[in-house]
């Protein structure tokens, strides 16, 4: 256990623009817990949970602790002096010393040298800056792709789904995507999302626990959705250290209005075999999206399928 400063916490979570609960994302436990530590309720926590705190708030485990005993007890060697300090009188010149009997006027640098050793340690300091922003774990490399139907039924459900590889397992990140304007969000979605009333986005924000995540979401085009409209996605996805510029969202972009099955790629009235591994790779097994797989099972194992647009249904063929 180890004691920390629950008001140094706050303040570097308000310094670097962090919120309580992307804290409590990385460091895995819950906002009150959060809340109870930057209030001093919970003065005293595992060394683990304050190594990940720390690591969150981009400082060292120190600039957390609350040090305040041991700087009584053990006061700072290097503290400013008082102010009503005064130095102690200067020695003579002339008085001779152990240390200054022998004592030899030395001849001064060179300015030259001055400025190559200037030049070089601005030229490592550079190269090591440089290092840093390439090698730094908040600076991985991370993307994402989006995976969405090419075509869709007007008014019928269908998933979309994003694929972020992390670059390493550790890695917290913020993904958002905006709902189209033609679409409304219905039942199914994977967990930690938050849907912004006002942006008319969904939000997540998550500690990878594997190099490759996916999530998703359920759309259904609104009543005025016609035969010939196109919707459009949009979406950013952003990791420690990028001074708030998330990168853009890969993949498909688009989806146009139809009258075949969204899991019917070549739209040939029909799901083969390398359609529904598509659909069982890319699609299913995601949690919190809920897919209509006996529908598509059904298709596939049928011969082919037609839209009844009377019973807004799809009818398979035998």
């Amino acid at each position: 256990m180890v004691k920390i400063d629950g008001g140094k916490v706050k303040n570097l979570r308000e310094v670097k623009g962090l919120t309580q609960l992307y804290l409590a994302s990385v460091v895995e436990v819950t906002t009150d817990t959060i809340s109870r530590w930057e209030n001093k309720r919970y003065p005293q926590i595992k060394k683990e949970n304050a190594i990940k705190l720390a690591e969150a708030l981009e400082v060292s485990i120190e600039g957390i602790l609350d040090l305040y005993e041991d700087q009584v007890l053990q006061p700072e060697s290097d503290s400013e002096p008082e102010a009503d300090q005064k130095p102690g009188p200067e020695p003579e010149a002339t008085e001779k010393t152990p240390e200054n009997t022998n004592f030899q006027e030395k001849s001064p640098v060179p300015s030259s040298r001055i400025s190559v050793i200037a030049v070089s340690v601005a030229v490592v300091a550079v190269l090591c800056l440089l290092l840093w922003n390439i090698f730094s774990p908040g600076n991985m490399n991370i993307s994402a792709v989006r995976m969405a139907p090419a075509h869709i039924v007007p008014g019928q459900p269908f998933p979309v789904v994003v694929k972020i590889d992390t670059g390493t397992e550790a890695s917290s990140f913020i993904l958002k995507e905006t709902i189209p304007p033609q679409c409304m969000l219905v039942d199914g979605r994977s967990p930690g999302s938050v849907v912004d009333p006002k942006s008319g986005e969904i939000k997540w924000i998550t500690k990878a626990k594997s190099p490759i995540v996916r999530v998703g979401y359920m759309l259904q085009t609104k009543e005025d959705f016609k035969k010939r409209d196109t919707i459009s996605y949009s979406g950013s996805i952003t990791q420690r250290k990028a001074q708030g510029h998330g990168n853009t969202i890969e993949g498909q972009g688009a989806s146009s209005a139809s009258t075949y099955h969204w899991a019917d790629i070549d739209n040939n009235g029909m799901i083969d075999d390398e359609e529904i591994l598509v659909v069982y790779d890319d699609f299913n097994g995601i949690e919190g999206l809920t897919l209509d797989m006996d529908e598509i099972e059904d298709i596939w194992f049928g011969s082919g399928y037609e839209w009844d647009s009377v019973k807004r249904e799809f009818v398979i063929i035998y």
